[in-house]
């Protein structure tokens, strides 16, 4: 039967690593293809970079980039069995509107699904579809990353004052975010709310 395996933690933490680490090794023997968010352009158009610098096209693996709102129709199952791909990678899924269901369908038609994302964003809220996409997986590969600020488990990716904004989803790599321990992501969430109440009154 086919499964869903989830890459989930904050920014940093090499879930994309382990993505492509999966398909790197799987694509010796079987069809795969990856789907990435249109929006997600910080290292390429139609690749999967990670921040070592390892691209998907450097073996022979394809990369689709799709709009946030897309939704997975007959017409996709149909070329994907064509093209016998049985994995499909879906990288940075918190940026899909339909991710779930996405997902639900490409394991109901047969397809092994390997996804990742950021399970909480920058105010630690559930990103998106990623809360349905965790009680849907048969594996979750929690992943951390080291806290900028103490070197410890960071489990929270931290949006630098130097980005301030209101808007939930914000493109960006290091010049923007970076992962923190619990303690210091509070710490900055405080730093947060004392930006706000300055706009507020200005």
């Amino acid at each position: 039967m086919a499964k869903l395996e989830v890459y989930c933690g904050p920014m940093f933490a090499r879930k994309t690593t382990g993505l492509l680490e999966s398909c790197i090794k799987i694509n010796k023997s079987v069809g795969v293809v990856i789907y990435k968010p249109v929006i997600d352009n910080r290292f390429a158009e139609n690749d999967i970079v990670t921040h070592d610098g390892v691209k998907a096209s450097e073996y022979g693996i394809e990369v689709v980039s799709k709009p946030t709102d897309w939704s997975l129709t007959k017409e996709d199952l149909t070329q994907l069995t064509k093209a016998n791909i049985e994995l499909v990678g879906i990288d940075e899924a918190q940026f899909f509107d339909d991710a779930d269901t996405i997902v639900s369908l490409l394991v109901t038609n047969g397809f092994n699904v390997i996804c990742t994302g950021l399970d909480l964003d920058s105010s630690g809220n559930t990103f998106g579809k990623m809360g349905d996409l965790l009680c849907l997986a048969d594996t979750v590969v929690k992943c951390t990353s080291d806290c900028s600020l103490c070197g410890d488990r960071a489990t929270r990716t931290f949006r630098k004052l130097s980005a301030p904004t209101r808007s939930k989803v914000l493109v960006g790599g290091g010049e923007i975010y970076e992962s923190r321990c619990l303690n210091h992501w509070e710490q900055g969430m405080q730093e947060w709310l004392v930006w706000l109440s300055n706009e507020e009154k200005s």
